[in-house]
This record gives C-alpha cells, sequence and structure tokens, in this order.
C-alpha cells in the first residue's frame, strides 16, 4: 500500500454550515464471486497443508505524495467554525495538543509480520469475547484474553473468491456490535502486472469469527488498465462501504478515488453483494464513518481537503439501499493546521509504522447525526469513544507487530447539523 507521513497533528473538528451540492448517482454492479466457508476449518485445512509464502512486491511509500491532488480550500457558505473566538487565528499555523489518553484496560501482542512485508498494513477489531487481527500475511483468532485460537495465510483465508495469479493485500477488520456480524475487507492484485485489481469483503453468519463467512468479490477494473490501493471501510444498518485510490497500470498516475456502497443485509444473507459505485476524479482516500447507531439512514465520509487551511471535506452517502446517491455536503475546518511529512521528515529506523493523516481519518456516528474524528498519530491508531462504549486501539509498527488495547475516553461529540 502507499501511506504518507506525519508528525504529530491535532484537529479540532469545527462546524460547517452545508453549500448547496449536487447528489451524485453511481454504477451499479455486483460480485463476480461469492463462497461460504467456515474459519476453524479453513485455518485446520491450512495448518496440515501450509501454503508457500509468496514475497509481496514493495510498494514506494514515498512517490505518491506528489500525486495527491492539490486542493484549493473551500469557501464562503459551505466552510464555518464552531467556536467564533477561534476564528482570528484559523488561517495561521499554531501548536496544540490534545489530552493523553488514559492507561489502556489490556493489551497482548497479536499477528506477526515475518519481516518480508514492508509495510505490514496491521488491522483488527475486538468484541466481548474475540480478538481478531490481520496483516498482509496472516489472520489470527485470540480470546479475549491473548491465547490464539486459529492462524491462518491471508492468501489462504481469501482462497475461495481469490482470482488465480493475484495475491492480498492491505486486510481491514471491524465489529459491527449491533448486528453482531464481523466484517473483513482486503485488497488482491497481480503483483507483476498490477492487473485482475480487486475488493475481497467478508461478512461472518453469526457473531462468531471462528465459524461461517459469506464472501465476494468485486471487480475494480475489468480492462485491467487501472488498480485499487488502501481500502478504507465504513458501516451503517444499510451499507458497507468500500473506498480506495486508483492508480494506473503502466504509469504511477493517481486516478481519483472510488467507492463501493454494497447491501449489508444481501452480504449477511449469503445471497450477494449487490454494489453501487462512486468515482471521484479530485478525491483521494475517503473514509466513511463506522456508524454506531442503528437508527441512522445516512452514510457520511471525510476526507483532507487542504492542509494548510485545516479544510476537511464531508460527503453523504444517502437514499434506497439498492439506488444511493452520494452528495458533498461542506467543509469542515480544523484549527490546526497539517501537513504530510514534520519537518525534520522521517528516517528509516523510524520505529511505529509511519502513516499520515490523510490516509488514517476515522469517523465514527452515534446518537443520531453526531460525529468523532480520529487520526493516526506517529503510528498510534487512536479511536475515540462514544457513549461509554469501549472502543478498540491499534498500535502500528514496522516490525508487524499489532497490539490490541482497550480503551475508554470522555471526548465530546461534535453535532453535524
Amino acid at each position: 500500500m502507499i501511506k504518507y507521513r506525519s508528525g504529530l497533528i491535532a484537529i479540532v473538528v469545527l462546524l460547517l454550515s452545508f453549500q448547496k451540492s449536487i447528489a451524485q448517482s453511481g454504477v451499479i454492479g455486483h460480485e463476480s464471486k461469492k463462497a461460504t466457508v467456515n474459519f476453524a476449518d479453513v485455518a485446520n485445512y491450512y495448518k496440515a497443508h501450509p501454503l508457500a509464502r509468496s514475497r509481496r512486491m514493495p510498494f514506494n511509500e514515498d512517490e505518491a505524495e506528489d500525486e495527491k491532488p492539490k486542493h484549493r480550500p473551500g469557501h464562503g457558505a459551505s466552510v464555518h467554525l464552531i467556536d467564533k473566538s477561534r476564528e482570528a487565528d484559523a488561517r495561521s499555523p499554531r501548536i496544540s495538543s490534545l489530552p493523553a489518553s488514559p492507561a489502556p484496560a489490556d493489551t497482548f501482542v497479536s499477528s506477526a509480520s515475518p519481516g518480508d512485508i514492508i509495510p505490514p498494513d496491521t488491522h483488527g477489531a475486538v468484541d466481548s469475547q474475540y480478538c481478531v487481527t490481520a496483516v498482509n500475511t496472516d489472520v489470527r483468532i485470540q480470546t479475549r484474553g491473548g491465547a490464539t485460537l486459529y492462524d491462518i495465510n491471508l492468501d489462504g483465508f481469501w482462497a475461495s473468491v481469490l482470482p488465480s495469479g493475484t495475491e492480498t493485500f492491505d486486510p481491514r477488520v471491524f465489529y459491527d456490535q449491533y448486528n453482531k456480524r464481523w466484517i473483513m475487507v482486503t485488497d488482491a492484485v497481480n503483483g507483476t502486472t498490477m492487473t485482475q485489481s480487486t475488493v475481497l469483503v467478508a461478512v461472518t453468519a453469526s457473531n462468531d469469527p471462528t465459524g461461517v463467512w459469506n464472501m465476494y468479490t468485486i471487480s475494480v477494473d475489468t480492462t485491467g488498465a487501472s488498480w485499487m490501493d488502501f481500502p478504507n471501510v465504513g458501516y451503517n444498518n444499510k451499507w458497507v462501504t468500500v473506498t480506495g485510490n486508483m492508480f494506473a497500470n503502466t504509469t504511477s498516475g493517481l486516478g481519483g478515488a472510488v467507492a463501493y456502497v454494497i447491501d449489508y443485509a444481501t452480504m449477511r444473507a449469503g445471497t450477494g453483494a449487490p454494489y453501487t459505485a462512486f468515482y471521484q476524479g479530485s478525491s483521494f482516500s475517503i473514509c466513511a464513518a463506522l456508524t454506531y447507531d442503528i437508527t441512522e439512514p445516512n452514510l457520511y465520509a471525510i476526507e483532507t481537503w487542504n492542509g494548510s487551511t485545516g479544510q476537511l471535506k464531508l460527503w453523504k452517502f444517502s437514499g434506497p439501499v439498492m439506488s444511493p446517491t452520494m452528495t458533498a455536503i461542506g467543509y469542515p475546518a480544523s484549527t490546526t493546521l497539517w501537513r504530510s511529512d514534520p519537518p525534520g521528515g522521517f528516517d528509516g529506523n523510524f520505529a511505529p509504522q509511519a502513516t499520515v493523516l490523510p490516509l488514517s481519518l476515522t469517523a465514527i456516528i452515534r446518537f443520531g447525526v453526531r460525529i468523532v474524528f480520529s487520526c493516526l498519530i506517529a503510528g498510534l491508531h487512536v479511536v475515540l469513544s462514544c457513549g461509554g462504549n469501549w472502543i478498540p486501539m491499534l498500535l502500528r509498527c514496522k516490525t508487524g507487530l499489532l497490539m490490541i488495547l482497550q480503551t475508554q475516553l470522555s471526548t465530546p461529540i461534535l453535532p453535524l447539523l
């Protein structure tokens, strides 16, 4: 995957008023493959019949910053500040910091990378019983106490729907506490030709990740001209939305962002993954919200828009399940500006996996239309808690070790209007 690097960034998210926007209709599609597998059975099979570990193509993590679209700041009624007293200093960079997180309630080491896949792209989620984590080589299920139940090669987990000649990367794992389902998303591509780009999506049939998973393959570009990198995932009760950045496979040029808005109920039922795809040619790393409100009809998404003016961009997916629209609805403004690299840069021995705000925004919706933004700071993925919920925190390291933490924060939740 392609990442960008950042120093410590403190963001204060501010309220916006909305500009008139045009709702965009997307392109309707459906999965190219589907399968139902039992995690324990597949893990036990590959334990007895190990897959040869392939050495994936290393992605250059420094080139793509120049390819990211340079956006002009939003103006007028589309940008508003929550605290009018701060409006005067909103145009000037300033140093600020947020309160330190309380100590974690629990911590243990989970998935480990063999070290030949850089970066390891660690991810994971927890519920009351299980911890499910993934790196670019493996998926692991543990108890909440850290005992390992099952390990499986990432390609092996997806083998039933993985196109021949492709390999997996960028795994994402989530737990939907309302529908009691686990969700996993992974990219795949032919690492030599950069063709056959696909998005792999799986949803459990119950709250047990060691049991049945319904799996689906979505073809990104059947012409083979482009491939998708760095999936971000969000969901509400209607959709699971997977977004990513598009790149031409013959050049290094960025081709904008894509969003697949997939019928969640149909995936849970195991009958298919019908989707509506939206293409945004000037966007980069759109991130849909993890919606912790089962009654919220809309799915919101954000992306960084202009760091020099402290602006994000806010999107909304709305409408019927099978015919959603995508609408840009404004630019939340931050009083703290950001940049893609720290002033002194990163040296090659920097311990945490270096990531940056444009790739690592997370949105959480809860209690009606309310939102919390968080970001990866110096390699620490901090997801703020909402309404007293325990929310996972992930510590990402270049060594491929993933630590799952549980913490509880008292953080103000800002309304969206």
